[in-house]
């Protein structure tokens, strides 16, 4: 198990893309909370370009990681909308 800044580095890492974490309700997220590592339970690769962000949400966060939010931000930090899709969003932190 790992703590939220791990796990916001193996996602940063894997998908390409930052991610802020919350408890439900945006509450924040304890020290004593922990996660399953990522890069473990997505060994090989992050998720396809063609997949929005919901979709990433739904079937990679959310489904591992519930009793807890994400929040999909850009490369300039800014949140991004759930149609966006992953490709889009990883050139964004090409563009600067």
């Amino acid at each position: 198990m790992i703590k939220a800044k791990r796990l916001k580095e193996q996602i940063k890492c894997r998908e390409g893309f930052e991610v802020e974490i919350k408890g439900r309700g945006g509450s924040r997220v304890r020290k004593s909370d922990s996660f399953r590592s990522y890069v473990k339970i997505f060994k090989k690769r992050g998720a396809r370009q063609n997949w929005t962000v919901q979709k990433w949400k739904e079937q990679r966060f959310n489904h591992y990681y519930p009793g807890f939010e994400v929040k999909v931000l850009d490369g300039d930090g800014k949140k991004v909308p759930g149609m966006m899709k992953l490709r889009n969003l990883r050139d964004s932190y090409y563009a600067k």
